[in-house]
């Protein structure tokens, strides 16, 4: 089965071999590398629209101070005395048998450890990049390029086994040669880190000659990264009141705010209005998410400038649990949170990151103590790790060795069906003593009416095991509106392994769908079925009001000869592809 990585590769490849197209993309980058000059990070007024941190501020104070506090603050900032935490008192780390060693110059930060070419070289530090639980450092390298030391400091205090320095392949030897290694492309910054570390990025790649001139108006996360240019918004707010117009000017603002009304019958909230708008959460998922760029605009609708993976089996568990780093977008769009209108500032301060309250008392502010407090919901005892709710419902995965991260799906424990897929679960991994069978029966015991609860995830697991009769499981969840969008598509990914009749309507109803995620799996899976029935459902496609859809259908398309297409179908294609 094809991961998703390996299908945007391949469309990549197809897109670059276009006749007229690579030249286009040397032409542009070399217009826009207009000043070779300049070296060095810089930040850039360019465009002019973004006003910077500073401008803000002056207006909204308590949302700077909040913003200062935070891990986008931090998010990369210029070595020195008061941004480096780790310690470079000539100070030796040993790893795979080299030796490096971190020491300081005057004012400057260095290390000594091996290069591109293997040997150990004496390289400048010139930012850091993040804070907590881990600092990785930039170092320059020729052709404008910054790349992520693969050592990193573990600022936890001593008590948690921090304050140490670590590789983030502890268990491998990542030479020189290996393409982990912090002198290739894997760890360029440039390319792979600086969109979601900085505001306004722009790479200023010169593909004809493989330098990077990057450029950002601020080095971190700041105010314009997540509501856009500000000029806008500044020239209404110097308005007399009663000129300005409703719309601020921002990308995203204040977002919707919304009461959350206790339902005494379920023990749950909902909120006092619809969600009218999935903007917020979108904006956030820019970065927090798994998703390969676009090419658009770094602000509007997340499926306009980026593509996402599904459910895929290098991913993500069958049953949608986190496995490889997804961040959180993914498996928030598998959660009854996200159904019921959910958005990401419910929880979390939006400026200063962290919880609306503290722990438990966030999720209490819309589910009855009395109820899931207590010790017939958790089993455990009051003021246990296993009373709660976080521990149970956002279980932990440790990426980056230490950077421990929850899962944002809210799932509820399932031992039964990690007996059954293979999965993990919250259970046995505080219970790390018992055997997972322990914990089924510990849970059938108490909820008896869930042991055996149909889920989304025994159809994937039957497809990814290539198991007979399969693709009657994933029919179900096509049809099924009542699941996840994101199970949805990830369904109509996995027909082509499973072609048969009913497969054409099955992927007419996708391309249906209200949610564009299974409009585009729906256009990926016709790209691999048939010429012929891609040429029949794909080209509505084409006038989709979703960037990403519309490129799909390009996709899918691409094998039909262009003397195939109706005149309309082929300026819809051409079209499609250019936006690529």
């Amino acid at each position: 089965m094809k991961s998703w990585l390996r299908r945007m590769t391949a469309w990549l490849a197809i897109v670059i071999m276009l006749p007229g197209l690579a030249a286009q993309a040397d032409d542009a980058a070399a217009a826009d590398h207009d000043d070779r000059s300049k070296r060095g990070l810089v930040t850039n007024p360019v465009p002019p629209e973004y006003v910077g941190s500073s401008v803000c501020a002056g207006c909204h104070a308590a949302e700077a101070t909040a913003w200062r506090s935070s891990d986008h603050y931090v998010a990369m900032q210029a070595a020195s005395q008061h941004t480096v935490l780790g310690d470079f008192h000539d100070r030796d780390f040993m790893y795979a048998g080299r030796k490096s060693t971190f020491f300081t110059r005057g004012d400057r930060f260095f290390v000594r450890t091996d290069g591109p070419d293997g040997q150990s070289t004496e390289f400048g530090v010139s930012h850091t990049f993040g804070a907590w639980p881990l600092q990785q450092y930039l170092i320059p390298l020729p052709g404008g390029r910054y790349q992520a030391l693969g050592i990193a400091w573990d600022a936890r205090p001593h008590a948690a086994g921090g304050q140490r320095w670590f590789h983030l392949y502890p268990d491998r030897d990542i030479n020189h040669t290996h393409p982990l290694h912090w002198t290739r492309p894997e760890q360029n910054w440039n390319n792979m880190c600086a969109e979601c570390h900085s505001t306004a990025l722009r790479k200023r790649y010169a593909p004809g000659q493989g330098t990077y001139d990057t450029r950002f108006t601020e080095m971190n996360v700041a105010c314009e990264a997540c509501h856009g240019p500000g000029g806008q918004h500044v020239r209404w707010a110097k308005l007399d009141p009663d000129q300005r117009g409703p719309a601020a000017g921002l990308s995203f603002g204040k977002g919707e705010p919304a009461k959350w009304l206790r339902d005494q019958a379920s023990a749950n909230a909902h909120r006092s209005t619809p969600l009218g708008s999935r903007m917020e959460i979108e904006t956030c998922g820019r970065c927090h998410s798994r998703r390969a760029a676009l090419g658009a605009a770094a602000t509007g609708p997340l499926l306009d400038a980026y593509s996402i993976p599904l459910l895929d089996a290098d991913l993500y568990h069958p049953d949608g649990q986190i496995d490889a780093e997804v961040f959180e977008y993914g498996s928030f769009l598998q959660s009854k949170m996200y159904a019921a209108g959910v958005v990401c500032s419910d929880c979390h301060d939006p400026h200063s990151q962290k919880l609306r309250t503290r722990g438990d008392q966030v999720c209490s502010r819309c589910h009855e103590d009395g109820h899931y407090r207590s010790k017939a919901h958790h089993l455990h005892e009051p003021q246990s790790i296993g009373s709660d709710c976080i521990a149970c419902h956002m279980p932990q995965k440790k990426y980056m060795v230490i950077d421990a991260r929850h899962d944002h799906s809210f799932r509820i424990p399932r031992p039964d069906l990690s007996l059954e897929l293979g999965t993990p679960n919250a259970c046995t991994s505080c219970h790390a003593d018992k055997p997972m069978a322990w914990a089924a029966e510990v849970f059938a015991r108490r909820y008896p009416k869930r042991v055996g609860t149909a889920h989304y995830g025994q159809a994937l697991h039957a497809a990814r095991m290539g198991r007979a009769g399969a693709d009657k499981g994933l029919s179900r969840l096509i049809g099924d509106s009542r699941i996840p969008a994101i199970v949805r598509a990830t369904a109509l990914s996995m027909l082509p392994d499973y072609a048969a009749p009913e497969t054409g309507p099955l992927l007419a109803h996708g391309l249906a769908d209200p949610d564009p995620l299974p409009r585009i799996a729906a256009l990926r899976a016709l790209a691999d079925i048939d010429v012929r029935l891609a040429l029949r459902l794909a080209p509505v496609a084409l006038a989709d009001e979703v960037r990403a859809v519309r490129i799909e259908a390009a996709r899918a398309l691409m094998r039909v000869p262009r003397d195939a297409m109706p005149e309309q179908i082929r300026t819809g294609f051409d079209d499609a592809l250019r936006e690529y």
